[in-house]
């Protein structure tokens, strides 16, 4: 990523921010990227994190409304390659962003890669599945894939040291989420069934019902 801008569409879902944990904790300098750009309904959630952490990556933080904005953002940083990484944006938003991205000037002709890890959080049509399933066709989305992204890790070195990394990772993380995510709130239930179990909080989840700053968590 050290030639990339990468943009975050959905920053301030929970993925999306413990995304950005680890772009602001890369050494900008060496491993890049040149800039991060997230894009969220409620910038204002996620405005004062890079200062917490203390990064040196250029970031900024700008609505869905904002597109015009924040092309001209990146278009100064004079990149050499677009990441876009959708972590469940709202309908449009992604097109919205590639066109206005291709109708820069100075971007126009630059590669940009689609990541995408997650969709909007909705009940969804079999059309609407449909018409997801050859977005990813025809825009060239890469689907992430969390397990076979650990396989091809582990595969270059040992379970023991990807594991021991993953918790040095969720420690660093811990110590310092209640600083960089006060909004969000941990409901903590109990079992499989029943109005405090899983099977109801998949249930939310389905229907929408979940919001964003909600963690949900089972004992079993």
């Amino acid at each position: 990523m050290s030639g990339a801008v990468v943009i975050s569409l959905s920053a301030s879902s929970k993925t999306g921010r413990f995304f950005a944990y680890h772009v602001f904790r890369r050494d900008a300098e060496k491993k890049g990227p040149m800039g991060f750009l997230q894009v969220s309904q409620t910038p204002e959630l996620l405005d004062f994190v890079p200062v917490k952490i203390g990064t040196h990556v250029p970031t900024e933080a700008v609505s869905y409304d904002q597109t015009y904005e924040a092309v001209r953002w990146i278009s100064g940083l004079k990149p050499k390659k677009i990441v876009l990484v959708d972590f469940g944006a709202r309908a449009g938003t992604l097109a919205q962003f590639i066109e206005s991205i291709k109708g820069d000037p100075t971007l126009g002709e630059i590669g940009t890669t689609i990541v995408h890890v997650g969709s909007e959080q909705k009940v969804y049509s079999a059309g609407e599945i449909k018409e997801s399933r050859e977005s990813m066709q025809t825009m060239g989305k890469v689907q992430f894939n969390t397990s076979g992204v650990q396989d091809a890790v582990i595969a270059q070195s040992t379970a023991k040291a990807f594991y021991d990394d993953v918790q040095l990772a969720w420690h660093g993380w811990v110590g310092v989420s209640h600083e960089i995510m006060p909004d969000i709130q941990l409901l903590l239930g109990q079992g499989v069934s029943g109005d405090e179990g899983v099977e109801k909080g998949w249930s939310r989840l389905c229907q929408g019902s979940a919001i964003t700053q909600e963690g949900l968590v089972y004992t079993m």
